[in-house]
């Protein structure tokens, strides 16, 4: 009886499994995670310890886009250059006040985050 017991759930056990990896496929089939890391970089001086870290990702991740998102105008030099220079690497200036603004709308907590911002 207990070998049966067993067996049973373990039929039932592969049964969910089954749904749960078939809803799994469907969805990823419909919603694919893209292929796609990102980066955050604030202040205009872009260390050449961080650009590795960015050509890095492009040449052995595997991903078809690296992103950096930057809250400054970057400084021109090597390091910006080689930036520019990478296929797959793409710089993107973000307004960091408006995104946490967004962001505090969005968890209604304006109160906090506009005390925030304001001494940033």
């Amino acid at each position: 009886m207990e070998t049966g017991d067993r067996g049973q759930i373990h039929d039932r056990d592969c049964a969910v499994s089954s749904a749960v990896g078939d809803s799994l496929q469907r969805r990823s089939a419909v919603m694919p995670i893209p292929a796609r890391v990102h980066f955050c970089w604030i202040g205009p001086k872009l260390s050449w310890a961080y650009a590795f870290a960015l050509l890095s990702a492009v040449a052995q991740a595997g991903m078809d886009e690296v992103v950096l998102h930057h809250t400054d105008e970057l400084e021109e030099g090597a390091v910006l250059t080689a930036l520019r220079g990478t296929d797959g690497l793409h710089l993107e200036r973000i307004d960091a006040r408006a995104c946490l603004a967004e962001a505090g709308a969005s968890l209604a907590c304006r109160t906090r985050s506009s005390r925030f911002m304001r001494t940033w």
